[in-house]
């Protein structure tokens, strides 16, 4: 039976320090920052968490943890200080996870984080350092040599922001975090780096005969390591992510902003260098814009296109659309190769505190109904075997998540070639602001502006015959471009040419108990319309904000269930809007060809028709109509339940800040006051303005409709509200 973790003595209210390390060996030096910290900032105890590691130095020359615990008693610091193994017992190496542990078991105490100037400098490579710096209040004691290097390191300037002065230092416990305080009084130079080398100059002979001799030295507690070795780590992140891509990257972000500890892996050694996706549509602007520093980066990185132009094998133009229609604030469509997308995600993702672990690959899985369990190989052979309690598979069409879970991937392979080519181009004759599609009689191009000058060009050809078909070169892009397209061009200096052949597939199921599948490892499909990325990112936000609230407690599995039906649903529609456009876009029938030209001529000369056509384009009008979250809708109510809220003007994006929470537009009232007093945890505090001062409107953190009713009777919106809950 797993004996139950001793917490020290502490009283609701207390104001308690925590300064924790490996204490190899204890000295004066923690002395004289705990006396500091005890009187200036008016704590009741300092509890000094001795660690059975620090996972960012090694293990070499490490004494056995009763000894640092003893020897730290030993130093008699006084009553107010209790030395304390609670890492140990809960099997903790991270600081974030002792201190979410600490603040379940302990609700109502103050806790505040002592660290050293010299720790400050490496906090930003702490796991979850950002969340850490949320949990609890953080005091910095000064060291010499170390306080200006503090300041100026990547943490010390991320948190500048919520510095507090020095002479509120009595009061700090009590303040929110994130807060920063730096203390300064007697200094010590002393370190247990330096006391270690005295140590190990005055034994290192005697060591180095024990190593020899194929030993381990009685006072270290690591084991020679071997290659290929299995280690197991002690304290499980929440959500392990296996792929680094757009759509991972964009789920690891959305979860440690909901405070969910995770961890992403990638066996690739880097990020992809090529431009593949290129296009974000205006839905999933809108939901970046949720994040850390909003849609802007990306925006500011990308090349904003607002027209498609539809030509004919005669090169006569028999449509345009202008996406100037689209009811958002991002009615356009952002040119941005998927390189710099992921690279803003990753960008975002390190500024929460966490980095990806590349060269990892996940090479053996095993799914319980408790938890998941992997078997992770870096690059140069160690094996690590690494456990979580929710798995979310990103790992693309060869998914081993999804080959683990024996979720067969239907649909069918293309038999024709396609070719692409990212090049610069001169000659254009459209702005470039404007996409391109010829519709030829031997095939369709379409003509992609990535910034000024450069262009993504796709063309299907005919089969090659062989497993992979091959990379063209640029005289015979030109050429197809030539026979098709725009005449009198120049094609020169391209940056990616690449043969590939188009899968349509898709699982039926997203979810198999505690693992997920997003993205391209659930659903694969033509490359028309750019929808592929999106969707998966669009996968990413909607499983996200699920599981946060699954996992913090506030809801449970009637919320999670949700996440296949709709997203599958959205899969199954792209996939058929997308066969349907590559359908069209490759016919070869004279007679057919004239049809598809003369009704595209006559459709999109209708402005209901253009709207309806860039709202698909934009994935503005995805939505879940048969979501098993949905509540009853009132019929002159719209929108309605599953479909889309546009973002409100001036008001902060549905679902952005920490916490997933539904939000109720509506005018005030006793029962919209009621139904917030019912469900604290699940509804934002602020109203917002309603579409309609006679209805209310309940939106979800990801901006969908769950439910519309009367002013007068608010019973669909509590029953969604409790199933969820449940």
């Amino acid at each position: 039976m797993t004996p139950i973790p001793r917490l020290p003595p502490f009283a609701s209210g207390m104001r308690i320090g925590l300064l924790g390390g490996s204490f190899n060996p204890p000295h004066e030096g923690h002395a004289l920052i705990t006396r500091l910290a005890l009187r200036r900032l008016a704590l009741d105890r300092v509890w000094w968490l001795v660690t059975p590691g620090n996972p960012l130095k090694s293990l070499t020359g490490l004494a056995a943890l009763n000894a640092r615990i003893e020897a730290a008693r030993g130093l008699d610091v006084g009553p107010r200080v209790v030395v304390t193994d609670i890492e140990a017992q809960i099997g903790s190496h991270f600081t974030y996870d002792t201190l979410l542990w600490l603040k379940r078991r302990a609700p109502g105490v103050q806790f505040v984080w002592i660290m050293g100037a010299d720790n400050l400098r490496q906090f930003h490579l702490w796991r979850h350092w950002r969340l850490i710096a949320e949990l609890t209040p953080i005091v910095v004691v000064d060291r010499p040599g170390s306080t200006l290097k503090a300041i100026s390191s990547p943490a010390g300037a991320a948190l500048a922001r919520w510095r507090i002065p020095e002479r509120d230092a009595s009061r700090f416990a009590t303040m929110p975090p994130p807060a920063l305080l730096f203390l300064h009084g007697p200094r010590s130079g002393l370190s247990s780096t330096a006391l270690r080398r005295v140590n190990a100059s005055q034994h290192s002979d005697a060591a180095q005969a024990e190593i020899s001799s194929g030993g381990v030295p009685a006072h270290t507690n690591k084991t020679p390591s071997t290659r290929g070795e299995i280690r197991r780590t002690p304290m499980n992140p929440s959500v392990l992510i296996v792929g680094a891509g757009p759509v991972g990257l964009t789920l690891a972000c959305e979860l440690i902003r909901y405070r969910v500890p995770v961890r992403i892996v990638d066996k690739a050694p880097q990020r992809t260098d090529k431009s593949k996706a290129l296009v974000l549509w205006s839905r999933t602007l809108e939901l970046l814009d949720r994040g850390d520093t909003g849609a802007a980066p990306f925006v500011e990185a990308g090349f904003k296109v607002d027209g498609v132009d539809i030509v004919a094998a005669d090169r006569r133009v028999v449509g345009h659309v202008k996406m100037e229609s689209v009811p958002s604030p991002y009615n356009y469509a952002l040119m941005l190769p998927q390189s710099d997308t992921e690279r803003l995600l990753e960008e975002r993702l390190q500024r929460l505190g966490v980095s990806v672990e590349r060269s990892t690959e996940a090479t053996a899985l095993k799914i319980g109904a408790g938890g998941v369990e992997a078997t992770l190989r870096r690059a140069d052979g160690r094996e690590e075997t690494a456990h979580a309690d929710w798995l979310a598979g990103c790992d693309g069409a060869h998914s081993i998540v999804r080959h683990t879970l024996g979720a067969p991937f239907t649909g069918e392979t293309m038999l024709s070639d396609w070719v692409l080519a990212d090049t610069h181009m001169s000659g254009y004759p459209f702005p470039d602001t404007e996409v391109a599609v010829y519709w030829a009689r031997d095939g369709v191009l379409p003509i992609f502006p990535i910034a000024p000058g450069r262009y993504r060009i796709i063309a299907n050809v005919p089969p090659s015959g062989g497993d992979h078909p091959r990379d063209p070169t640029l005289e015979e892009i030109a050429a197809i471009v030539e026979q098709r397209g725009p005449k009198d061009v120049k094609l020169f200096d391209p940056i990616w040419l690449s043969g590939f052949r188009i899968n349509a597939r898709k699982v039926e199921s997203y979810r198999s108990g505690r693992a997920f599948l997003s993205g391209d490892a659930a659903h694969v499909h033509s490359p028309a319309g750019g929808e592929g990325m999106n969707t998966g990112m669009q996968d990413a936000f909607n499983l996200a904000w699920k599981l946060a609230l699954a996992i913090h407690g506030t809801c449970g599995e009637a919320l999670l269930d949700t996440y296949s039906p709709e997203r599958s649903g959205v899969g199954e529609e792209v996939l058929k809007n997308t066969s349907r456009l590559t359908a069209i876009g490759t016919l070869h029938n004279p007679v057919a060809e004239e049809l598809r030209n003369l009704v595209g001529r006559v459709a999109l000369g209708f402005a209901p028709v253009q709207h309806a056509v860039v709202d698909n384009m934009s994935q503005v009008s995805v939505g879940y109509p048969k979501s098993p979250m949905n509540g009853r809708g009132h019929g002159s109510f719209r929108p309605g339940p599953g479909q889309r809220m546009a973002p409100i003007a001036s008001a902060p994006p549905f679902g952005a800040g920490h916490e997933p929470r539904f939000t109720l537009l509506a005018s005030s009232s006793p029962a919209v006051a009621g139904v917030l007093s019912s469900f604290p945890k699940l509804l934002n505090a602020a109203l917002g303005p309603p579409p309609d001062e006679n209805g209310v409107w309940l939106i979800r953190p990801d901006g969908y409709v769950a439910a519309t009713a009367p002013a007068a009777d608010l019973s669909s919106i509590s029953d969604v509200l409790s199933r969820m809950s449940a």
